[in-house]
């Protein structure tokens, strides 16, 4: 099966066949139908941390790395890369004077410096994931893309490998996978609840809200600046749930690691109030995240 169309297509020698394997695996998983509570995919992130020596991070040329990326993605250096760790060691006249070309060199061997590509392209057989960041520096590499986890997770794997290359050395992702210590996930989906996001609350603590915002306790008159002698006369409410987030706190009780994290659904557009349409975040691969919807909200059947 043939992963690319002709307008889209990598030159063959850029990817290896566990490489075109890799990414006609993640291709199929991202073409695989989503429930009907799913409208679409609209992050999704992964980030590798791993030991410094899974990286040659002032070893690799620059140009070299600049050149894979655009060869693989279609995807340009950031204008806004931050040039602060070069002038640890030299006068902001002296970097002024460097051509672009050496002043990247210097960054890339430069302790806590960092490299960022935006608005690139992972080409499928019949379209392209937008890939909308990738973010590298010596411990980590960070990906984003309007798609699934596994899309973003193929994009880190075969930058890693770019590294190496631009280093002068061939490494496949199955040599440096060992030395990822932490793997990280976020996916933002945007949702159809078929119903109003309000319907998702307690029905007596919505119900009460309803009911003394303008009658009973007139509360949205208080809430309001009051001028002179108004009284609540004429005054009309609705009550809109806006926004939704739990705090998880995680802690292992082996390796005393504690992390934090958030599961978020908010309405993102003044036409979606009401409508059951909302966007749901949450720090999982998107495959955990769709079975997290699926039980909060319900839809198990699937729709192309």
């Amino acid at each position: 099966m043939t992963i690319l169309g002709d307008s889209g297509a990598v030159p063959g020698d850029a990817l290896t066949e566990l490489a075109r394997e890799r990414r006609q695996k993640a291709e199929e998983e991202s073409r695989r139908s989503k429930p009907a509570i799913i409208e679409s995919v609209t992050q999704s992130e992964v980030v590798y941390s791993f030991d410094p020596a899974a990286v040659p991070y002032t070893q690799f040329d620059i140009s070299a790395l600049n050149a894979k990326l655009e060869e693989l993605y279609s995807i340009t250096l950031s204008e806004d890369l931050d040039f602060g760790p070069l002038l640890k060691r030299f006068q902001p006249k002296q970097l002024h004077e460097l051509g672009q070309e050496e002043l990247l060199r210097r960054l890339a061997r430069a302790s806590g410096s960092a490299f960022a590509w935006t608005d690139g392209q992972f080409p499928t057989r019949d379209d392209y994931v937008p890939i909308r960041s990738i973010r590298c520096n010596f411990e980590s590499i960070l990906v984003s893309v309007a798609g699934q986890s596994q899309v973003a997770e193929v994009v880190a794997q075969e930058v890693l490998e770019a590294l190496w290359e631009a280093a002068g050395v061939k490494k496949k992702w199955s040599d440096l996978k060992r030395k990822v210590l932490l793997t990280g996930y976020g996916t933002r989906t945007r949702l159809n609840l078929g119903k109003s996001f309000e319907d998702t609350v307690n029905p007596e603590f919505l119900g009460y809200l309803r009911s003394n915002m303008v009658d009973g306790q007139n509360f949205a008159y208080f809430m309001g600046r009051q001028e002179g002698n108004s009284t609540h006369t004429g005054l009309m409410a609705a009550v809109m749930l806006d926004s939704l987030t739990f705090k998880i706190a995680g802690f292992n009780s082996l390796s005393g690691r504690a992390e934090d994290h958030e599961l978020q659904f908010e309405v993102t557009r003044q036409s979606d109030y009401g409508t059951g349409r909302i966007v749901a975040s949450s720090g999982l691969p998107y495959d955990h995240h769709e079975k997290l919807m699926i039980g909060l909200f319900g839809g198990p059947n699937r729709t192309v």
